[in-house]
């Protein structure tokens, strides 16, 4: 191997094996540049080994003709070059790794904050978790509210449908009812013009009778009791009609106190429920005369009518009324009087949805009496 060197060097090749032994790597600084190489060759003058001798005889011109200083001092300025190569880029690897160093604890301060922050939203999350968790919970329990509420709801509205169909019902057989009543009324009325007719030709033929009996004062005995018997038949329907007439208008005073005094309950009520105010019956009686009328000219022909006081509130404790009946004699019934105590039993406030509806029925019921 040393031998191939020192061939390379003779030659002048531009590569030299210092690479293929151990010996010549460490002879590789001893064969250039300012050192100086000493070569002893080891020969034996024997002649078996002759062979031996040639040949190290050989080697050793080789080496001493070998001009290694040239090829030495490239080779130095060569690794001095590499050397210095070296250097600079240790140089710029240390700086590197300094850098590195600082980014990396650049990093690890960053990745400290961002552990720090990732904990903090963490916590955030979970306490976000837990509102949303109850939410959830309140959620579905309002659901549950709004659910039963909404059947409750349902309920109520099937109830007030029921009601109002029953209302409907009552009302179309209270529109029949007042129909009726009209024509009873109109009936009435036909009869008391008749009577008061009839009671006009009685009185009218009364005082021609008495008119003609002081004009001829010798009327025979048997016209006498006949005329006596037409005048007291006449004086006592008049008196009928007079005491009809008296129990009617008691009747109606009687009516008007009751009514009053519904009024007075029902605006009490009224104004603690914030409802609407009833128009006052007498306020009534005063604007609408002709009501009246149609009042006395019904009770000409109808005994007095019961009057039931009506419920002043929704509670059935006050609901109970109390009968009012005028005289002692035995009351004879009409229809007109029958349907206006049929409608003031039937009165029913618990029917109505507010104060305004109950305070309606009431006036509607006052325009009845």
């Amino acid at each position: 191997m040393l031998g191939d060197v020192l061939s390379a060097l003779t030659s002048k090749k531009e590569i030299v094996p210092y690479d293929n032994s151990k010996l010549t790597m460490l002879l590789f600084d001893s064969l250039g540049g300012n050192s100086k190489t000493v070569m002893i060759v080891n020969i034996c003058p024997n002649a078996s080994n002759l062979s031996s001798t040639l040949s190290s005889l050989n080697f050793a011109a080789r080496a001493r003709s070998a001009e290694i200083s040239l090829g030495s001092r490239d080779t130095i300025k060569k690794w001095r070059d590499v050397a210095n190569d070296s250097r600079k880029q240790l140089y710029e690897k240390e700086k590197e790794v300094r850098d590195l160093r600082q980014e990396i604890l650049s990093l690890k301060l960053s990745l400290k904050e961002a552990n720090d922050q990732c904990s903090l939203l963490f916590n955030e999350v979970q306490k976000a978790w837990k509102v949303s968790f109850t939410l959830q919970a309140d959620m579905k329990t309002e659901n549950i509210l709004l659910a039963d509420k909404q059947m409750v709801e349902k309920e109520q509205n099937a109830q007030l449908r029921n009601q109002v169909a029953q209302l409907l019902q009552v009302e179309q057989d209270q529109k029949i009812q007042i129909h009726e009543r009209d024509s009873i009324i109109q009936n009435l009325q036909a009869k008391i013009k008749r009577i008061e007719s009839q009671l006009s030709e009685a009185l009218h033929d009364d005082s021609a009778r008495s008119t003609a009996r002081s004009e001829s004062g010798s009327t025979g005995m048997l016209s006498k009791p006949k005329g006596i018997e037409e005048s007291v038949d006449s004086s006592s329907v008049t008196k009928r009609l007079e005491e009809e007439l008296s129990k009617r208008d008691a009747l109606i005073e009687r009516l008007h106190v009751e009514n009053e005094k519904l009024f007075d309950r029902l605006t009490e009520k009224a104004s603690l429920g914030g409802s609407q105010q009833v128009s006052s019956p007498s306020l009534r009686r005063q604007a609408n005369p002709q009501t009246q009328e149609l009042g006395r000219s019904e009770s000409n022909k109808g005994p007095p009518v019961a009057a039931f006081p009506l419920p002043a509130g929704p509670d059935k404790t006050d609901m109970a009324g109390a009968l009012v009946k005028l005289g002692s004699e035995k009351i004879k019934t009409t229809p007109a009087g029958e349907y206006l105590t049929a409608a003031l039993m039937d009165f029913d406030p618990d029917q109505f949805e507010s104060f305004a509806t109950v305070a309606d029925g009431a006036n509607k019921l006052l325009m009845l009496v």
